[in-house]
């Protein structure tokens, strides 16, 4: 019979514990609300909206011909797209960087803030820059595109789960030429 009250002992003993650790962690979790309201993330300041809305058409410029590279950079809406290998490839893309670059150019007068027209500055510096590569590589390099650009890791890149939400996994034919073999092995 001892026994018996020694574990009603332990178990009542165990149950005020658990008792009183969850009401003070629930305290704790009352206390800290507000201070985790106070730590928030602040909205960004207006320059830094009006730079992210001046570079979406470069991104989408990326985006059209390249989506593989538009979803390592982290934009949405591409993971399902593949890259741009059509007939003219050189001239449309290069149409639209200039197209791009217009734009840009004719938003950086009326830029007010200096770190806008910081960031349009760099932003039409980069374009420009992968503009003339591009004309060079064109003009200057026999026209040749190599596979190995575009995979492993570009393939790895397309063939994430990210771009088959509705798989545990991706589709067999993904990519599985260039993974390696342990990654493709399967637990058992």
């Amino acid at each position: 019979m001892a026994n018996r009250n020694v574990g009603r002992e332990r178990s009542g003993t165990l149950s005020r514990l658990l008792a009183g650790t969850c009401a003070g962690v629930l305290l704790a979790c009352a206390t800290t609300a507000p201070a985790a309201e106070a730590l928030a993330v602040p909205a960004p300041p207006a320059w830094v909206q009006e730079s992210n809305k001046a570079a979406q058409p470069l991104l989408d410029a990326i985006a059209e011909y390249n989506p593989e590279q538009a979803a390592q950079l982290g934009v949405d809406g591409y993971d399902d797209k593949i890259i741009d290998l059509q007939p003219k490839l050189y001239e449309r893309s290069q149409a639209t960087l200039q197209k791009v670059i217009d734009g840009l150019n004719a938003q950086l007068p009326q830029a007010a803030d200096p770190a806008l027209k910081q960031d349009l500055e760099i932003m039409i510096g980069a374009a420009q820059r992968q503009f003339d590569s591009a004309k060079l590589q064109n003009d200057l390099m026999l026209p040749y595109f190599s596979v190995s650009q575009v995979s492993p890791s570009r393939a790895s890149t397309a063939c994430s789960i990210r771009a088959f939400p509705s798989r545990d996994r991706p589709p067999r034919w993904c990519a599985c030429a260039f993974m390696p073999a342990w990654s493709r092995a399967r637990p058992r």
